[in-house]
């Protein structure tokens, strides 16, 4: 069974062969664009939708205007920020060109015609500024121009883009006390939006960054179980959205053995048992083997500690996670 990302080479394939491209070739390489980002979260997939994207980007120019090239090359353009962070340093033409272009997107589309692809963008832009330029005032000054162009429009996906975006740049900085207080107050504006149909990957990443706020910002049990809760209520709505981010799912798993390490952390002082378990844990996950440390915080559940309840529900977790990848890929 071929993947997304194999059909979306072998359409592109075929359209550089003929002399044309028609519209149905158009929306059928952007959804496959959106499809393979979403499903395949790996290095080789993410190339291929990478390359895919730059050659479908040559074939519309001259064609389709800016705004709508931008529309429907987004999800290629998060690839390859993606491909940058996680598994190769770009070259620095390489990574100009990359962020020249995501500019000049930023800059032609429409914050008064179509605000929601304009903040969709600016999100774009100022992570690529934090996260990968480190411009940090850059990225803020980004953050809070589309901010305000969200809230005049009042769309909630936007919205919520807008305060990931200014989430990242908190968490980045180590203001973990902010970036919470900048979600929680999202949260009371919009309530229940997890419940919202259809569902929003943007209102997940609030919940999944809030939670990740709460597990950084100090080693306490209420905060651990804080950030074990919204990256529950982060899982279900990621697995509602179609299609479902693979790459945000298993970001989730590690995150919820993280919780779990930190228990084993706390509680690690004066018991040589609950040590032995996280120093085993802590070599297991730097080493990439998520099965092995999983099978040790089920170990850890059976111990008569006042932590277990945490790891037990942290194992719950993790072993629905565990089974939902597995019927994704079966």
């Amino acid at each position: 069974m071929t993947t997304a990302s194999e059909q979306l080479e072998q359409k592109m394939s075929e359209i550089e062969k003929g002399k044309s491209i028609s519209n149905e070739d158009v929306q059928k390489v952007a959804s496959l664009i959106k499809e393979a980002y979403a499903k395949e979260p790996d290095e080789q997939g993410l190339r291929r939708v990478w390359r895919a994207t730059e050659k479908f980007e040559k074939i519309l120019e001259g064609s389709f205007e800016l705004e709508e090239i931008a529309r429907l090359i987004l999800p290629g353009y998060w690839a390859k920020y993606y491909l940058i962070r996680k598994f190769e340093k770009a070259s620095n033409l390489e990574a100009e060109m990359y962020y020249f272009h995501a500019s000049l997107y930023y800059l032609c589309v429409s914050e008064e015609e179509t605000p929601e692809l304009f903040v969709n963008w600016g999100y774009l832009l100022a992570t690529i500024k934090g996260e990968l330029e480190g411009k940090s005032e850059e990225a803020a000054k980004i953050n809070k121009y589309i901010c305000a162009v969200a809230r005049e429009a009042g769309i909630v996906d936007s919205i919520a883009k807008a305060t990931n975006s200014r989430m990242l740049l908190l968490i980045k900085e180590e203001d973990f006390i902010s970036a919470i207080a900048l979600a929680k107050e999202f949260i009371m504006e919009f309530p229940e939006m997890q419940h919202y149909e259809p569902p929003m990957q943007s209102v997940a990443n609030v919940f999944n960054n809030l939670g990740l706020a709460e597990l950084k910002i100090k080693r306490l049990r209420k905060h651990l179980w804080a950030a074990r809760f919204y990256f529950r209520e982060a899982r279900l709505i990621y697995e509602k959205i179609n299609p479902v981010p693979i790459g945000h799912i298993k970001g989730l798993q590690n995150r919820n053995i993280m919780i779990g390490i930190a228990m084993l952390e706390i509680h690690s002082k004066n018991d040589n048992i609950v040590r032995d378990l996280l120093m085993r844990a802590n070599k297991s996950f730097e080493a990439g083997d998520k099965e092995e440390v999983m099978k040790i915080l089920q170990i850890a559940a059976l111990l008569e500690d006042p932590f277990v309840p945490v790891i037990t529900r942290i194992n719950e977790e993790l072993s629905e996670i565990k089974l939902f990848l597995e019927q994704i890929d079966s």
